[in-house]
């Protein structure tokens, strides 16, 4: 069974480097043949060392990947643009006639795979990812009666009523999806196809607690209580309550110390730190490669983060979470975020707070600290959590059972 694999979202990007590369080669390898097409950043097409060094990879594998150019401005035309580029190309593929497949990556590809259906019959695998028209919402970028987002709506019930398998990231999205909601309402008549969850996942070859800690970070452990967050600090992220419940925590102990590793500049997050009253001598800001993120999470003693608890939300799953509990390090979370409050109190990692008010905050805090201090299995117990799941290894042997039952025929 040949399948035609779309990603809107570069294969360049860093974030596909365990989210997507792992999966393709390894599906292939396992005897399933893929062609891989994706739009990419300019910035990232001209860093030819990045092209060729995955280019070869994907060779290395039996993977045909063709890299078009994706455009920003202005938004719906550019997006249009892309995907009559796409078809363009789809069209004249050598193997278009060979495909009995087609996996799409999120929304904005998936109309392709529509129209590729109406010239001949395919599997349409629709990996949808998280609820991405809600989170344009959500997110404050179109207004709920914005046009483009009753477009996107529309668009979303087509793909979920097409699709013979679907992938999302969380148990609370897939529930959304077979008991409905107001903003997603049921699009089924009769059978509902099979809805796989499969989260963003840690490869844990990499984030695991026996690492060399990072040489800038080994000081700041020294008789300090580490509080750490990596990633972006944008919309989705409450980089403010959580500025709050550290100074909050440093005022009643001078040893917390704030850790940030995040490629946002750190002259931006010193002065948000500073509005929310955490003094410099409390925070450091790791600008970090990819490669050294591992060894800076082994130098918390805490991951934190809150997410909006927005509807949209209840379909996601934060990367982070498996590479912080693969690396032993509990967690300090919010509640209303796809399935992580359900695992934290499933496998006693951490705590959820119930909401983001400062007071509730330091009460989640007051909790792990306690544990944190109390209980000497905490890390193995995060670190086996991380490995039942959030295991790369486990995503993969997923999409490849989805792939299986595709090819006999069935349903997964």
């Amino acid at each position: 069974m040949r399948t035609l694999y779309l990603s809107y979202t570069g294969i360049l990007e860093p974030l596909a480097a365990s989210q997507i590369v792992p999966h393709l080669i390894a599906l292939t390898r396992r005897g399933w043949p893929i062609d891989a097409v994706s739009w990419e950043k300019p910035e990232r097409l001209a860093r030819r060392d990045l092209v060729e060094s995955l280019d070869g990879r994907f060779r290395d594998a039996g993977i045909e990947w063709t890299p078009l150019r994706y455009h920003k401005r202005p938004t719906a035309p550019a997006t249009i643009f892309d995907l009559a580029a796409g078809l363009r190309h789809l069209s004249r593929h050598p193997n278009l006639d060979r495909w009995e497949q087609v996996h799409v990556r999120s929304y904005v590809p998936a109309p392709l795979a529509l129209a590729l259906r109406r010239r001949r019959s395919l599997r349409f695998l629709f990996d949808m990812r998280g609820f991405w028209a809600d989170e344009y919402v959500d997110g404050e970028i179109w207004p709920p009666a914005s046009p483009l987002y009753r477009f996107a709506k529309k668009g979303e019930a087509a793909f979920l009523r097409a699709a013979d398998d679907i992938v999302v990231l969380s148990h609370e999205a897939k529930r959304i999806l077979e008991q409905g909601h107001p903003r997603l309402p049921l699009v089924w008549r009769s059978t509902t196809p099979p809805i796989h969850v499969i989260p963003t996942c840690a490869d844990l070859e990499r984030f695991h607690p026996d690492g060399e800690l990072h040489p800038a970070g080994r000081p700041i452990r020294e008789d300090r209580f580490v509080i750490g967050y990596v990633g972006s600090i944008g919309t989705w992220y409450e980089f403010e309550a959580m500025l709050d419940l550290v100074a909050s925590a440093h005022v009643r102990d001078s040893r917390v110390h704030f850790l940030v590793v995040t490629q946002t500049p750190g002259s931006e997050v010193r002065r948000l730190a500073r509005s929310r009253n955490l003094p410099d001598v409390a925070l450091t800001v790791a600008a970090s490669e990819p490669a050294d993120v591992p060894s800076w999470i082994r130098c918390f003693d805490l991951g934190l983060f809150f997410i909006t608890p927005a509807f949209s939300k209840r379909a996601s799953c934060a990367t982070k979470m498996g590479e912080i509990l693969g690396c032993g390090v509990p967690l300090l979370i919010n509640r209303g975020v796809g399935d992580s409050e359900a695992l934290v109190d499933k496998h006693r990692v951490g705590i959820a707070a119930h909401d983001l008010r400062p007071w509730t905050t330091s009460a989640a805090y007051d909790r792990v600290r306690t544990i944190i201090d109390g209980d000497p299995e905490l890390k193995r117990r995060c670190r086996r959590t991380a490995e039942a799941e959030f295991d790369l290894a486990r995503a993969i042997e997923a999409y490849v059972e989805i792939y299986r039952s595709a090819a006999a025929g069935g349903a997964a």
